[in-house]
């Protein structure tokens, strides 16, 4: 939404998500060239699964969320950072964006922040500058 927003040219070429209802959100307002259900059995070693130059990807916030039961890693919703990582890791698109809620930065004490940082970080031997910071959607037009 934000590249359509500024007006930079893209190609959406892959979406993943188990929940049916995203999928129907995603296919009736950005339709990727290919879908994949569950990005956590998603190869992506496979060269059938696409390269990107610029990867976007959400993971789920209820682990992490101050609203949710904040297991982190230990829930299996929260294992998704790591197919995220593992992408990035195989398929090295040029850059990165990683979302998720405020609450990630504070979870455990710092900790789940820090892990994050560190597996993003190790890709490559340090392959990427990653930088995290904090957005207000107000402030780029998002209510």
């Amino acid at each position: 939404m934000a590249l359509k927003k500024l007006k930079v040219p893209y190609e959406h070429m892959f979406s993943c998500d188990i929940d049916k209802k995203v999928k129907a959100q995603i296919m009736a307002n950005f339709p990727p060239a290919e879908w994949f259900d569950d990005l956590m059995t998603r190869d992506n070693r496979s060269p059938s699964t696409p390269s990107v130059d610029l990867y976007v990807a959400g993971f789920p916030c209820q682990p992490f969320s101050a609203c949710g039961l904040q297991k982190g890693f230990k829930d299996k919703r929260g294992m998704v950072f790591y197919g995220c990582a593992d992408y990035i890791d195989c398929k090295r698109p040029r850059a990165f964006i990683l979302e998720n809620v405020r609450r990630l930065i504070n979870h455990d004490g710092g900790n789940t922040l820090s892990k994050v940082m560190q597996t993003l970080q190790g890709i490559g031997n340090g392959a990427y500058a990653v930088k995290w910071k904090l957005l207000n959607t107000e402030e780029h037009g998002v209510l």
